[in-house]
């Protein structure tokens, strides 16, 4: 038998097909104006109490991957995942998922007990093609393997891939290297200011005046 969530999750989706066709109306939060998310919320808890995610079928995981991606702004439903459910979605997302689900499974796995699974599904995200999930997961390494995060502050640095947008992926590296104390972190202010990009630059000079 078919649990009530995905049936929550078909109604979403249709609705979001409706919503979708009128681009003139639609914002960046446009998910958040779905009048039933309570429903969708409450069927979510039920299932990842009532079924254990080994049991899980792979149209499951694409569908709860699905509707967690769709609460990138509130991110209530990726709250309420615990330890098991949360790795089985994240490594079902490294493989199939999008980007708003993966930079929130990246902001979630410190939280779980198994340190050694966090470091290696953190890691996985840090190196994902999507420029902003590779981002937050960077920060998000910060909490589970500081010198790892390190490492990685000084590689992505370098990389150069995203073009305007490596002033993000720059910004997001000052701000792990604060997070850990690094050592390294009056360096890179010094190279934050050299590049001259005024998000950047900025951020420089607030970290160096709360150094």
């Amino acid at each position: 038998m078919t649990h009530p969530l995905f049936s929550e999750i078909n109604k979403f989706e249709t609705w979001a097909e409706a919503a979708l066709s009128e681009p003139s109306r639609i914002s960046a939060e446009w998910e958040t104006g779905y009048s039933d998310w309570a429903a969708i919320e409450d069927n979510f808890k039920d299932f990842i109490r009532s079924v254990p995610s080994s049991h899980w079928s792979s149209n499951e995981l694409n569908r709860m991957e699905y509707i967690i991606a769709r609460d990138n702004e509130c991110e209530r439903l990726v709250e309420d995942l615990n330890d098991d459910a949360l790795i089985a979605l994240s490594e079902y997302a490294l493989v199939h998922g999008e980007q708003d689900s993966k930079w929130q499974f990246a902001d979630a796995l410190p939280r779980i007990a198994n340190t050694e699974k966090a470091i290696e599904l953190v890691e996985r995200f840090v190196n994902d093609p999507e420029e902003y999930v590779n981002r937050r997961a960077l920060m998000a390494f910060a909490k589970v393997d500081p010198q790892k995060a390190e490492r990685y502050c000084e590689a992505h640095w370098t990389r150069n891939l995203y073009g305007d947008v490596d002033e993000y992926q720059r910004m997001a590296i000052l701000a792990t290297l604060k997070e850990i104390a690094s050592p390294l972190l009056e360096k890179y202010l010094k190279l934050a200011k050299e590049d001259g990009r005024p998000y950047l630059v900025n951020l420089a000079l607030e970290l160096e005046h709360h150094a």
